[in-house]
């Protein structure tokens, strides 16, 4: 929190305390003082990406800046592009990978969902965030192509549990479905 006189009025009375937090700016410095009368006082500041710059007191303040030039070009400003893999409206493959893991196992309405969430089959609560999900999947071999394999078809999806494989080989492991002939009854193993 920033440390405010007696008389938080004037500019030159507040004063922010290195380690300061606002929004993904943090305060790392004593400010650049300026003249009465002049612009505010800049504060040294760092990006939660790493990016150093001087910002403005009431900038900071106000919340008229939340992080740095490069994270809103990269379009971090845009609170539909929180995890960085959505950029211009397009899902990436990995994020549609983990969004339909997540709808089959949870929503009654999917037409898969009888094979996954209605027999059982969970998302760790971990891999509901989708940055986790990303880390372990980049650590563990994802490439566009591949598919998300549970080794044990009735498991959830969690680590220990899943890898990635070819989508052809993905498809010989469904299980078996099979239609009686007489009474057209579908069946699965």
């Amino acid at each position: 929190m920033p440390i405010l006189s007696p008389c938080d009025t004037a500019e030159h009375d507040i004063f922010l305390a290195a380690g300061t937090r606002f929004h993904h700016w943090t305060v790392v410095g004593t400010p650049e003082r300026s003249q009465p009368g002049h612009r505010p006082a800049l504060y040294p500041c760092q990006c939660d990406c790493g990016e150093i710059r001087m910002v403005g007191l009431y900038d900071l303040l106000k919340g008229q800046t939340k992080h740095c030039i490069r994270c809103r070009s990269r379009g971090e400003a845009n609170s539909n592009y929180r995890h960085g893999h959505s950029p211009a409206g397009k899902q990436s493959k990995l994020y549609m990978v983990w969004n339909g893991m997540k709808r089959r196992c949870a929503n009654p309405n999917t037409k898969d969902w009888a094979n996954y969430g209605g027999r059982g089959i969970k998302v760790c609560n971990a891999w509901l965030d989708y940055r986790t999900f990303r880390a372990w999947a980049t650590a563990n071999g994802y490439a566009e192509g591949l598919s998300l394999e549970r080794k044990d078809n009735d498991g959830n999806y969690e680590p220990a549990n899943c890898c990635w494989i070819p989508q052809s080989q993905q498809s010989s492991n469904r299980r078996s479905k099979w239609r009686d002939r007489i009474t057209g009854s579908l069946f699965q193993e």
